[in-house]
């Protein structure tokens, strides 16, 4: 199969968490999911990578959606941050 030259293709990679409906699950649960799957990614690529999930959907990933993904990777920081005081002090 040929996809057009820097185009992203979808993949299936892991269906740990897979949910099947019968109806679309919400955008917010959507976005959610792909926020975990993102934040990996620099901005530019989290972008793009959006951009193309989207296209079909009719929203934009701007500022909004930015916003998101920024308090995602800040929770993440976070959460581990939490982890190495916790495990600091039962030490």
């Amino acid at each position: 199969m040929c996809y057009p030259k820097g185009r992203l293709q979808f993949s299936l990679i892991d269906t740990a968490r897979a949910r099947f409906r019968m109806r679309r699950f919400p955008l917010s649960k959507r976005i959610a999911d792909m926020n975990r799957l993102c934040s990996k990614l620099d901005a530019e690529r989290q972008e793009q990578f959006m951009s193309a999930y989207l296209e079909g959907t009719g929203v934009t990933f701007g500022p909004r959606l930015t916003i998101f993904f920024q308090l995602y990777i800040f929770k993440a920081w976070l959460k581990r941050w939490k982890r190495k005081v916790r495990k600091l002090l039962t030490k």
